[in-house]
């Protein structure tokens, strides 16, 4: 497939470059449908009603393929790019810890926790709803914010470089999403932030979850430390060295093994 005069082999995408695209390209489609009711007068736009997860419960189980459809829709434009951006930000961190696959399972699973958090206040509180009889939730915030909650339960301290802040652990990005959708949920927006909160806590504790799975039983640990590689294991020493004392305690010849692994 071309996009913009490129041509674009989606069976060679990994599974994050797959998210972006489906992303750019499910925005372009619906800017290109508004364009469409702008020209013509038609009602064709609307079709985003089709794929956002309504507040609504009874709407809700007319369209139930909503609950994970209405990351993909974004209708303020502004909105969307910064979504783009956080998308890549995280996700770039978590490749370079974590897997493809598990990079997919928690950005469902932030999605779905979302959508059922915003489900769950739009019918338990519904005050601060009073302005938005018709919400709906869009947007694919949730699914990189559990990709956030995950990173700070298993490597808060590993250290991320802005531009003009400098090294910044990943547990103060964790917190700023907390505090701003607490401070913003009574205020704008309530079921968007309430489905932030439950995104991030739902990728934390995925993560404790799992790790505990896999400490529980000692003696099956040491046979699968048994059965693991030398490369493994010393990417092993590394991450816990990382989420104990921070990148900068890596020596070069760390870095640089951290790096060949992160590609591969």
């Amino acid at each position: 497939m071309r996009i913009f005069g490129k041509h674009i082999d989606f069976s060679s995408l990994d599974i994050f470059e797959k998210i972006i695209y489906s992303v750019v390209f499910s925005g372009f489609i619906l800017w290109i449908f508004y364009i469409l009711h702008q020209l013509s007068g038609s009602n064709i736009h609307q079709i985003w009603l089709f794929f956002a997860l309504p507040g609504s419960f009874e709407e809700f189980i007319k369209q139930p393929w909503s609950l994970v459809t209405y990351a993909w829709i974004h209708l303020n434009i502004i909105g969307f790019f910064f979504n783009l951006i956080w998308l890549w930000f995280i996700g770039r961190i978590f490749l370079g810890f974590e897997p493809n696959g598990k990079m997919f399972k928690i950005f469902i699973l932030g999605i779905i926790a979302g959508g059922l958090g915003f489900l769950l206040a739009y019918s338990f509180l519904p005050f601060f709803f009073r302005d938005e009889p018709n919400a709906y939730l869009t947007g694919i915030s949730t699914g990189y914010l559990s990709w956030l909650g995950y990173l700070t339960a298993k490597y808060s301290n590993y250290p991320v470089y802005v531009r003009l802040l400098g090294n910044i652990k990943i547990k103060w990005f964790f917190y700023f999403f907390i505090f701003w959708d607490v401070i913003q949920f009574p205020l704008i927006n309530s079921g968007g932030h309430i489905a932030h909160l439950f995104a991030l806590f739902t990728g934390y504790f995925a993560a404790k979850f799992m790790n505990s799975r896999k400490m529980k039983p000692k003696h099956d640990f040491h046979i699968y430390d048994n059965y693991k590689t030398s490369t493994e294991k010393k990417l092993d020493r590394i991450l816990d060295k990382i989420n104990k004392k921070g990148m900068r305690s890596l020596t070069d010849e760390e870095r640089s093994f951290l790096e060949r692994e992160s590609r591969r």
